[in-house]
């Protein structure tokens, strides 16, 4: 009996070790292949002169993830390549439907810095918390994108190279991988409650078509909880997020304002806020994300004043509010092999002739 007992005590302390946040972490192998999907989904309406606008967008993009080495602390070299990109969006005077797989004669401006980049590779150093610690080959990548536009003629192109420059800037890639990988705790963590930062400017995150705008930091803090009460079946972890993007009000700043019959030169402040709920569920035995969903809710409001006599009174803050809905999965298309020490990881690239762009 006595032995029983035992043996059900070692059973329970198992289940628990297991079930901690501090198991929760990506256990790749080399030869490891992944497909990753993102969809976007996103409601934004705003009033316009006393009009009501209303627009939807979907986006929906499939990269291939292939792990070429791992050290002996777990941290990965990865070959991250853009493999499909589809996009549906109704908006003022627009209705678009595209896939990058279909053979369509016109790529819509909307779809075309993306849909450059299909086929395009880049090098990821990642650490088994999802933090991204170096990226190889952006500069190739939007080299090669914004080759391919030499095949399209048309109004709109000029703005398309700038947006393929934006899109893939290093701070860009870095937080929207993030976004959908860094979601463990930190190595020094304890405990099954953990969060993460990040600050961004309010040009990265505004609808507000106003130029010349000060750029004001909006933090956004998400908190993770291990939920134990669900995790641990079928050696499954499920962690709940929520989200908080604190309300910073911009300075008064002076800004042209592209309706000419409103103002020449305006003094505007813009204040933004929201919130988000998620779930994250995780396989524990590899740290796969099998789906990480968030909803998140967000209000902006751009203010402007007259500095002088003007040929109409400026807009009120209309809010422009925004319901998004984030989704992203990780499926398994092949297993790897006992990981070995990759050395050149101190190079600053990995060894197997990949190019560092």
């Amino acid at each position: 009996m006595k032995n029983s007992k035992s043996l059900i005590c070692f059973v329970v302390a198992m289940f628990c070790s297991v079930a901690t946040a501090d198991s929760l972490k990506f256990k790749f192998l080399p030869g490891d292949k992944y497909s990753f999907v993102s969809v976007v989904e996103q409601n934004t309406s705003r009033v316009v002169d006393g009009n009501e606008k209303n627009s939807e967008q979907t986006t929906r993009l499939e990269c291939d993830f292939d792990v070429e080495e791992v050290d002996d602390n777990g941290f990965v070299w990865a070959k991250y390549t853009y493999k499909r990109v589809t996009m549906k969006a109704r908006l003022e005077d627009q209705k678009l439907d595209f896939d990058s797989d279909a053979n369509q004669t016109k790529t819509p401006l909307l779809a075309m810095p993306l849909r450059m980049a299909v086929g395009e590779g880049l090098y990821l150093r990642i650490t088994p918390q999802g933090r991204i610690g170096k990226i190889n080959g952006l500069q190739g990548l939007i080299t090669n994108a914004k080759a391919k536009m030499n095949s399209f003629s048309g109004a709109g192109l000029d703005m398309v190279s700038q947006n393929i420059g934006r899109r893939f800037a290093e701070p860009a890639v870095k937080r929207e991988l993030e976004n959908q990988l860094a979601v463990f705790p930190d190595s020094n963590g304890t405990g099954e409650i953990w969060s993460r930062k990040e600050v961004l400017s309010s040009a990265d995150v505004s609808f507000a078509q106003v130029e010349q705008i000060d750029e004001v930091n909006i933090v956004f803090e998400k908190t993770f909880r291990l939920n134990p009460e669900k995790s641990g079946r079928d050696g499954i972890a499920l962690v709940d997020v929520n989200l908080i993007i604190r309300p910073i009000v911009a300075p008064v700043a002076n800004m042209q304002v592209s309706d000419q019959s409103v103002a020449t030169s305006a003094m505007a402040s813009r204040e933004i806020s929201g919130e988000g709920t998620g779930q994250i569920e995780i396989e524990k035995a590899t740290g796969r994300i099998i789906s990480n969903k968030m909803t998140q809710d967000m209000v902006e409001r751009v203010k402007f004043t007259a500095p002088s006599q003007m040929l109409r009174p400026p807009p009120g803050p209309e809010p422009i509010i925004s319901h998004t809905v984030t989704t992203f999965q990780m499926t398994k298309t092949a297993d790897g092999k006992p990981a070995q020490s990759a050395d050149a990881n101190e190079k600053g690239a990995p060894s197997t002739s990949l190019r560092a762009g």
